[in-house]
């Protein structure tokens, strides 16, 4: 189980989830039909000027906002906010595809200034989140490895 982190390994995942909850929050606002700014990261008026949301858009939107909340969740959970029952592996592993997916949001050319600009910070702060070593709470036994030593007959 994962314990404490360091300040600044849970200084960096309040930023991952200050980036991370309007993102979350915008996705489901465009999965219920609004497209309040989808123009300003690309989108389009669609329907001959009525502004309206496809099937398509909000399948899109449900699965950005569950992402989201998965990148909230392992982040949190790395750093001891939140005891869940994902093996400290697996939230390890999750941090790194955090970084990974704002470390390639940088260099996305498809993204404008502005996004590139959100991303970097991002990717610095999950970088460190990943790179964190939270440690066990105390009285608590380590975990056993994930795979036992193989042992040879003779």
């Amino acid at each position: 189980m994962v314990g404490s982190a360091s300040k600044s390994a849970r200084v960096a995942a309040g930023i991952v989830c200050a980036v991370f909850v309007p993102f979350v929050l915008i996705h489901l606002l465009w999965a219920t039909g609004n497209t309040w700014g989808l123009e300003a990261v690309g989108g389009r008026r669609l329907g001959g000027g009525v502004e309206h949301a496809s099937t398509a858009l909000t399948i899109v939107s449900l699965f950005g906002a569950a992402a989201g909340v998965a990148v909230i969740i392992v982040t949190i959970s790395r750093v001891g906010w939140l005891k869940t029952r994902l093996s400290d592996r697996l939230l390890h592993l999750g941090n790194w595809v955090v970084f990974a997916w704002a470390g390639i949001g940088t260099l996305n050319p498809f993204d404008t200034w502005g996004q590139r600009a959100v991303a970097l910070p991002v990717a610095i702060a999950a970088f460190a989140v990943a790179r964190s070593h939270p440690q066990p709470h105390a009285g608590k036994p380590p975990r056993p490895p994930l795979m036992r030593p193989h042992r040879h007959a003779h």
